[in-house]
């Protein structure tokens, strides 16, 4: 089940995106496509589930960047909110690494 959030932060990092790749893989997530704009990580398969693919974009204005990320289970009809769990947690680490926590 896709499930997708937005945030907007006011910094233009343009070293996000590689960062936060670091930071994604340092919390066992598999990056599978990463570049300026758009990185797509999978999470491992689990007991409660069989994975997911999670998909970050970023679109840098003048002062700020919109960040997009989705998530969506790979073989499952219901993720039984794990997908908004998987946004929330990537949101997090962006929070950290931007200081917003």
């Amino acid at each position: 089940m896709l499930a997708t959030k937005t945030k907007l932060y006011d910094t233009t990092l343009s070293e996000l995106p590689s960062i936060l790749s670091r930071e994604l893989k340092n919390h066992n997530y598999k990056i599978t496509y990463s570049t300026s704009s758009k990185i797509i990580v999978n999470t491992p398969a689990s007991i409660w589930s069989w994975g997911e693919e999670i998909t970050i974009e970023f679109r840098t204005g003048d002062a700020a960047t919109s960040i997009t990320i989705s998530s969506d289970s790979k073989y499952q009809l219901i993720d039984w909110g794990k997908s908004n769990g998987n946004i929330d947690n990537v949101f997090l680490i962006i929070d950290k690494i931007v200081g917003k926590s």
